[in-house]
């Protein structure tokens, strides 16, 4: 309940404000929320450490304290663009948003099988699929379901607004592979696995579990999976960048091929943390075998 009401009021401030203003009052509630929550603090702090640490780079603590204050602040930017867009359409893209391999998913598409298009919770992946969406491409998300139905329904209204369909992960299997098969676009994460079920692989060289929905569709029902992520740049704007699409080797049994494309994600998801490390809104453990 209380959850419910801070998206509510949260929605309803942002409203009544310039974008402009509504950043400048997320970059003080961020500072004051770094300041007060410990533990989300040094979950990011120890995230970043191992980045920096598989990137070769020094470090000290102030530079931490730095570059988790900038999580913060960007993890607040994306909670106001979540609040303030409704709609998003041609218009909005033109002005905001830089888009790159286009031509990538065209092609994909005409393959007529559907695509997986595999992201991370980097940048605003949340705008990023209403932004495909708004291209004229037809999006389902699989989507992690809140605890608190009232965040679920308001997250899923947004999304909705939008034209994205939404499959809560769990109970998803048979709408997955009908969305494949309706040859809609199967939006994932896949930075972080919540249920267990994943496979143990190394991420920025430390052994954790790694979700392999995605692999596993691909190779069953033979669409391609393209990495997609779309990240802010200073001023606000974005960049969607698709990737190569990952195809699978079907001449391979799927226990020997998942793991094998799992790694080929792992590696881009990896490359665009390292280049867009303070975009990484990572609160969680992630190395916890």
């Amino acid at each position: 309940m209380i959850a419910d009401s801070i998206y509510n009021i949260g929605q309803f401030v942002v409203g009544t404000l310039s974008l402009r203003q509504a950043y400048s009052l997320a970059e003080k509630i961020a500072f004051l929320r770094y300041q007060l929550s410990l533990r989300d603090k040094k979950i990011i702090a120890d995230n970043l450490k191992t980045i920096l640490r598989a990137k070769g780079e020094s470090f000290d603590e102030e530079k931490i304290k730095k570059l988790t204050k900038e999580v913060y602040i960007n993890f607040g930017k994306y909670l106001v663009e979540f609040f303030s867009f409704s709609k998003i359409d041609k218009e909005f893209i033109a002005k905001k948003v830089k888009i790159k391999g286009l031509e990538i998913i065209d092609g994909v598409a005409k393959e007529g099988k559907g695509l997986i298009s595999l992201s991370a919770h980097i940048g605003n992946w949340e705008l990023g699929a209403a932004v495909i969406s708004a291209l004229g491409y037809p999006v389902s998300a699989l989507t992690l379901e809140h605890r608190a139905r009232g965040v679920n329904e308001f997250f899923n209204k947004k999304r909705a607004l939008n034209g994205i369909s939404v499959i809560h992960t769990g109970m998803a299997v048979k709408e997955c592979f009908q969305a494949l098969k309706d040859k809609r676009i199967l939006a994932s994460i896949g930075d972080k696995d919540y249920f267990g079920g994943g496979l143990k692989m190394r991420f920025f060289g430390k052994n954790t579990l790694m979700p392999k929905g995605s692999a596993v569709f691909s190779y069953r029902t033979q669409s391609p999976i393209v990495p997609v992520f779309l990240t802010r740049e200073p001023d606000n704007s974005f960049i969607l960048n698709f990737k190569e699409p990952i195809r699978p080797n079907l001449s391979q049994d799927e226990e020997i091929e998942v793991p094998i494309m799992m790694r080929k994600t792992i590696d881009i998801i990896e490359e665009q943390i390292k280049k867009h490390l303070t975009q990484w809104l990572m609160f969680h453990k992630i190395w916890v075998i």
